[in-house]
């Protein structure tokens, strides 16, 4: 099943020895099962994809913003989420060269909802692993005064 294949490549690109071990058994299956918890509660979009912009991982809020499951996006790359043929234009996370956190602006197709999208690359030396992906929507509401803080 893709999910369990992504979940191994995870745990493998954060340089776990022990992949090819049970799971189940150990920190390594404890760190995965509390890292999927804390990812999947987060109502923000996040999405881990390597350096050819192969999607290995997205969470439950962007299972549902993009109207897919992990099964279907695994191994896609990230730029076909956003029904784009290659990368984005604006892509800086895998051709910068270096550690940067860009933030762009992003639209789902099929919403209307814009997202601020950070980026951000994790190299090991001097090489690109993983791009960690976060979106965010963007909220252009005004802000009101108060004095109703705490």
């Amino acid at each position: 099943m893709a999910c369990d294949l992504a979940k191994v490549t995870f745990i493998a690109l954060l340089g776990d020895s022990n992949v090819g071990d049970n799971l189940e058994d150990g920190r390594e299956a404890y760190t995965e099962k509390l890292l999927n918890m804390i990812m999947d509660i987060v109502d923000d979009i996040v999405i881990v994809h390597d350096s050819e912009h192969t999607v290995i991982w997205i969470n439950r809020a962007g299972e549902k913003a993009f109207n897919t499951t992990m099964d279907e996006v695994y191994g896609t790359k990230c730029y076909a989420l956003f029904n784009h043929s290659t990368p984005c234009s604006d892509c800086n996370a895998v051709s910068h060269g270096g550690p940067t956190n860009f933030v762009l602006k992003r639209k789902i197709p099929g919403s209307d909802i814009e997202y601020s999208c950070s980026s951000s690359p994790f190299y090991e030396n001097g090489q690109l692993k993983f791009v960690v992906q976060h979106l965010t929507p963007v909220v252009n509401r005004p802000i009101v005064p108060t004095n109703d803080y705490i």
